[in-house]
């Protein structure tokens, strides 16, 4: 998953208004997701 998807993917979660917590779980998931990519 490239940056501007993940970016988007955050965006799309903020228009939803999810709760924090789900909001935190996502960026988490794609901050592991960029690190493995980039490892």
């Amino acid at each position: 998953m490239s940056f501007k998807q993940a970016w988007r993917y955050i965006r799309d979660i903020e228009e939803h208004q999810m709760p924090w917590p789900t909001m935190f779980l996502a960026f988490l998931i794609i901050a592991m997701a960029t690190l493995s990519a980039a490892a």
